[in-house]
């Protein structure tokens, strides 16, 4: 769940970040922008990941 938050924080805040770098013409500000991005992506799909190992793991043979 934190992961999950985190992604979408830092996704959003990239995308505005680097929207307002490209209209001010700073890159500083847009690289800035593009590595929250960045991190936003890999939060989720880290989140994707233990999602998916943790419903794998939920599985339980059935019992005879």
């Amino acid at each position: 769940m934190g992961t999950r938050l985190i992604g979408k924080l830092f996704f959003a805040a990239g995308f505005v970040l680097a929207v307002y770098g490209l209209s001010e013409a700073k890159p500083r500000i847009v690289n800035a922008g593009l590595a929250l991005l960045v991190t936003g992506v890999v939060a989720a799909a880290f989140n994707l990941y233990q999602h998916a190992k943790a419903r794998r793991t939920d599985r339980r043979p059935p019992e005879p």
